[in-house]
């Protein structure tokens, strides 16, 4: 025999080692891969088991329980959430309320600024001029001219350096001037007031108004209808000797 083997002796050889180095799991390599097995199935059950609902193994009745607590938290949710938003309505409301009342405060503290002479003024109105050269313009005319303006809804007015209110006076002032609440004013005067152009006008133009007098006594006057009038000067009334707030 050659000391070359033959092709079936080779692979009985390969084989042969094949066997020898194929593993050979043991008993206890088996039992573990078995109880591995086991194990993971468990857990896969679990898991799917949890994924599911929960509600899935309560009764019917246990059910019906969960079900009047989920109703009773909803309607307690609806409950909170309605007096919220009422509290919401009531606090907006209120803020509403207050702004309303605080600038109706403001534009009542303004509209009687105004009227008081405490605060300065513009709109539409009149300019008046009087010339009075021979000095023949007395209080009492001043005082009609004023009256006339009051009457025909001037909001504002004044002559010179003064602003004249309900409370203004006039006195004679030599030589051939007058005093308005103790300023010296004389010819020209000049007059400002706030109001309907069309009215103020109007009730100066009447036939033996004030204006109608005055010229009458010699003096020249003069009124033009203003789209925009300033009247800046402001009075500074002193405090009350007699009167006080109504608590």
């Amino acid at each position: 025999m050659s000391d070359w083997q033959t092709p079936a002796s080779g692979s009985r050889a390969w084989r042969r080692l094949a066997r020898t180095l194929r593993p050979r799991p043991t008993r206890a390599q088996v039992t573990t891969g078995l109880l591995c097995l086991i194990l993971g199935f468990g857990l896969a059950t679990q898991f799917r088991q949890t994924r599911e609902a929960d509600f899935s193994t309560l009764r019917q009745s246990e059910l019906i329980e969960v079900l009047d607590q989920l109703t009773t938290r909803a309607e307690r949710l609806r409950q909170d959430n309605a007096q919220l938003e009422h509290q919401l309505a009531e606090l907006t409301d209120s803020r509403t309320q207050d702004e309303a009342a605080r600038q109706a405060a403001l534009d009542q503290a303004v509209t009687q600024g105004i009227l008081a002479g405490t605060l300065p003024a513009q709109g539409p109105g009149v300019k008046i001029t009087l010339e009075d050269p021979d000095g023949v313009l007395d209080t009492a005319m001043m005082a009609a001219l004023v009256d006339e303006l009051r009457n025909a809804g001037a909001e504002a007015i004044a002559v010179g350096p003064v602003r004249v209110t309900v409370s203004t006076w006039f006195a004679p002032n030599a030589p051939g001037g007058l005093l308005a609440e103790g300023e010296s004013i004389g010819s020209p005067y000049r007059w400002l007031a706030i109001g309907d152009p069309t009215t103020l006008q109007g009730a100066l133009g009447m036939a033996g108004g004030a204006l109608a007098a005055m010229r009458t006594a010699g003096a020249k006057t003069e009124v033009s209808v203003e789209d925009q009038v300033v009247i800046e000067v402001i009075k500074t009334p002193g405090p009350a000797e007699y009167a006080t707030a109504l608590e």
